[in-house]
């Protein structure tokens, strides 16, 4: 129909979508290379001779890495913060969607979608 042709939503709608999604990409490139360094730092400081000076400062730093690669990613859980962005994206971005094509779909519909977006995002764990 010409009404639903005509819809439009704030710009303010897309920008929010699009820092979601660019925090949901950040925090899972932090997850990504924080579990790579947990491996890769594990595995050279379980690999690595003791016996020898120059391997034991190799071991030692491999063995400080892992260790700080761990705990950043208990500590900034960067897994459970991508996909609250993602999650919270879904929401805001079905309900716009729903907004251009469904006549029935309010702008309230498209704020309270935002609102539970943020409270997704928002909440702990």
């Amino acid at each position: 129909t010409a009404a639903v042709a005509e819809r439009k939503v704030s710009e303010d709608i897309d920008a929010i979508l699009v820092v979601w999604i660019d925090y949901s990409i950040f925090f899972r490139r932090i997850y990504y290379a924080l579990t790579i360094g947990i491996v890769l730092f594990g595995g050279l400081a379980t690999a690595l001779y003791d016996g020898d000076v120059w391997y034991k400062k190799w071991k030692t730093a491999a063995a400080i890495l892992v260790t700080l690669s761990g705990g950043l990613n208990s500590a900034l859980m960067p897994y459970s913060e991508h996909k609250k962005f993602d999650e919270a994206w879904v929401v805001l971005n079905t309900v716009k969607a729903a907004y251009l094509t469904n006549p029935s779909v309010t702008l309230c519909d498209l704020g309270k979608a935002y609102a539970y977006g943020e409270s997704i995002i928002h909440k702990g764990g």
